[in-house]
């Protein structure tokens, strides 16, 4: 069994499906709480030294979470890692962008 069920969601611009997402909204797949947690704060616009200060580990750690969790939801940069956690509500209390 794959460790993702298979939501198809789109990132839109100029009204063409540039690339779709099989990833899981519910439970967001196989990330780690700790994956998880990053994901929402690289979305909320937090740097990676931010993040490190606000829960207490090392900068690098960080980087390595974020890393494994792009790698995970085949995200190519952050700014699309932050729309895919838009997009999959990881983020709670953000009012859905169209």
């Amino acid at each position: 069994m794959a460790p993702f069920s298979s939501v198809s969601l789109a990132t839109v611009r100029g009204g063409k499906m540039t690339r779709t997402w099989p990833f899981s909204a519910s439970g967001s797949g196989s990330l780690s709480p700790r994956e998880r947690e990053i994901v929402i704060q690289v979305a909320r616009g937090r740097l990676s030294k931010q993040i490190a200060h606000e829960i207490g580990i090392a900068e690098a750690t960080v980087k390595v979470h974020r890393s494994r969790a792009m790698q995970k939801m085949q995200a190519g940069s952050l700014p699309e890692l932050g729309r895919m956690a838009d997009k999959l509500k990881l983020v709670p209390g953000t009012p859905q962008r169209s």
